[in-house]
């Protein structure tokens, strides 16, 4: 009974990170839209920064 609980504990904790990636992103997009209108590249790189960090590497 507790092996069918894994799989939706896996699910909730991938979902819970989504939604700190997402809310993460939005927060700097915001700094970014409000404060620094013109460092685009450091918007960019930041961003890359952020998913980089949120995707496992080699994932297709």
């Amino acid at each position: 009974m507790q092996d069918a609980d894994v799989p939706e504990a896996q699910s909730k904790a991938s979902e819970d990170l989504e939604n700190r990636v997402i809310a993460e992103i939005v927060e700097l997009q915001r700094e970014f839209y409000f404060e620094n209108r013109n460092k685009d590249s450091e918007r960019r790189r930041r961003l890359r920064d952020i998913i980089d960090r949120a995707t496992p590497l080699g994932d297709n």
